[in-house]
């Protein structure tokens, strides 16, 4: 893994797919719906920690022949100004 205890990390493996910092490899969606920009990642003791904003508005981007968001492709809005941090396990 690249960096040291509570240092930024340049990037993860989380299921076969690389999330970093930048676009398009920062969008996720969480387990409970949110989706998150990614603007650092950090490792604390034995957990890694996500920090980033979520986007207020999640609309489709199309409704035909299925609503986009059934494939997993959504138009994201309006990203939250506020800071969280949520787990690598939260994904």
């Amino acid at each position: 893994m690249i960096g040291g205890r509570n240092k930024p990390l340049a990037h993860i493996i989380l299921r076969g797919f690389e999330l970093n910092t930048t676009l398009p490899n920062n969008i996720v969606k969480l387990d409970y719906g949110e989706v998150f920009s990614i603007i650092r990642i950090q490792r604390k003791q034995n957990s890694i920690y996500l920090h980033g904003n979520a986007y207020k508005t999640v609309t489709d981007a199309f409704k035909f022949p299925c609503k986009s968001t059934k494939v997993r492709i959504m138009k994201l809005s309006r990203l939250c100004n506020r800071i969280i941090i949520i787990s690598i396990d939260d994904i």
